[in-house]
């Protein structure tokens, strides 16, 4: 698949290496992705084009990584946060434990931890719809009269 993105042109599938003939970049997004919620293949190769499209840095995607991986002080921060809090995490997230997603909302006064049976790490149209139930009420609560 070619794309052109900022002048330069880059076929997706030899942007980066290949495992079992699959480019790195999709098998990186169908590692992440909500179980209950696969997308098709070609659902799945026009995100990763749209993504190359709107920005295509991998430096800053490892500088990204790393800085995730070496944050300590994330937790000790979370209880300054004073506005009206709704945390989600995806039940199926592969990345971070459901554990995580509980322990940021503990963390912050007044939180509310909301758990989506089925989502990944990533978000889906279908999970999308099915946050308005508790995201609704919440910005309606947390907005000002």
């Amino acid at each position: 698949m070619r794309v052109e993105a900022k002048g330069i042109a880059i076929e997706v599938e030899d942007a980066g290496p290949r495992e079992h003939g699959r480019p790195a970049v999709l098998l990186i997004m169908e590692a992440d992705r909500s179980p209950a919620f696969p997308p098709d293949e070609l659902a799945l190769r026009e995100g990763v084009r749209a993504a190359v499209r709107r920005s295509f840095h991998p430096t800053g995607t490892m500088r990204q990584m790393a800085a995730v991986a070496a944050d300590r002080s994330r937790a000790d921060e979370l209880p300054r946060i004073k506005a009206p809090t709704l945390v989600v995490h995806g039940r199926d997230d592969p990345l971070v434990p459901l554990a995580c997603g509980h322990d940021t909302a503990r963390r912050i006064a007044g939180a509310r931890f909301v758990a989506v049976p089925g989502m990944g790490h990533d978000l889906p149209p279908p999970v999308v719809e099915r946050l308005l139930d508790p995201l609704l009420p919440h910005l309606k609560k947390a907005s000002p009269p």
